[in-house]
């Protein structure tokens, strides 16, 4: 049977591991598989491993949308800068009297065109189609957290209370 500190050492190497089984941590440290069964379900290992998990998963989710926000941001400032200067050309034209070229208004409306495009600005319809697009994710999410709350209870029938209980208490771990 392993010490205290080389227990420590194997729940460590579990709960930070996400792509070690317990057979492997079994044949690693020659410890039987039921000693290390039942330590990791007294101690609570697997879900240690899973709120470690959840709280990598936050993290990556959150460098991500930082990542994702510095090129939207960038984006921006250089669609602004075009902007300014398409109003600023615009601008020359009309202080000298020049008149403007259909081709170069052509030119022009296509910049537009395509700031709005980076920009994201959209008309009424594509709002809402994004709007429903998004709702569907939302309710999706929303039966998935459903599903994973769902708690199943045993009926006994035939026991008593205690042999009950009793079975319940070997069934869970």
């Amino acid at each position: 049977m392993p010490e205290r500190s080389e227990w420590q050492k194997i729940k460590t190497e579990y709960i930070s591991n996400a792509n070690i089984s317990t057979r492997q941590l079994v044949a690693k440290y020659g410890i039987s598989y039921s000693a290390l069964c039942q330590r990791c379900a007294k101690e609570k290992w697997v879900e240690a491993r899973k709120r470690k998990q959840s709280i990598l998963d936050a993290k990556v989710i959150e460098r991500a949308a930082e990542r994702e926000a510095d090129r939207a941001a960038a984006t921006y400032d250089a669609a602004d800068l075009a902007l300014e200067t398409v109003t600023a050309l615009l601008q020359k034209d009309v202080d000298t009297g020049d008149t403007i070229s259909v081709s170069d208004l052509k030119t022009i409306t296509g910049a537009l065109k395509d700031i709005k495009y980076v920009l994201g600005i959209r008309n009424e319809t594509e709002k809402a189609i994004q709007e429903e697009r998004l709702e569907a994710l939302r309710r999706e999410k929303k039966r998935e957290e459903q599903q994973d709350d769902k708690t199943v209870t045993l009926i006994f029938k035939g026991m008593t209370d205690e042999e009950a209980q009793i079975a319940g208490e070997s069934w869970s771990g």
